[in-house]
């Protein structure tokens, strides 16, 4: 600040708490890209569960559907 060729002490002030909020401004927005991308991987692994749960959920009805076609051949013959 004392190098600065600004005329008064408040303009210089001013520059720097510009400067500071500015700094302040980028650490934020750098914390919310971590956050956000922190965010997308949980998405992306909840997307993958659910598949995995589908999949399951359509493998136990697909049980289910043999088991009941096994009782009817068993009731038939």
């Amino acid at each position: 600040m004392g190098n600065s060729t600004l005329p008064t002490v408040c303009d210089k002030l001013n520059i720097m708490a510009s400067i500071h909020n500015r700094k302040l401004i980028a650490a934020l927005v750098r914390e919310l890209n971590e956050r956000d991308s922190v965010i997308e991987k949980f998405e992306e692994r909840n997307v993958s569960l659910e598949n995995q749960l589908n999949h399951v959920s359509f493998e136990i009805k697909g049980g289910r559907a043999a088991d009941q076609e096994k009782k009817k051949e068993s009731a038939i013959t």
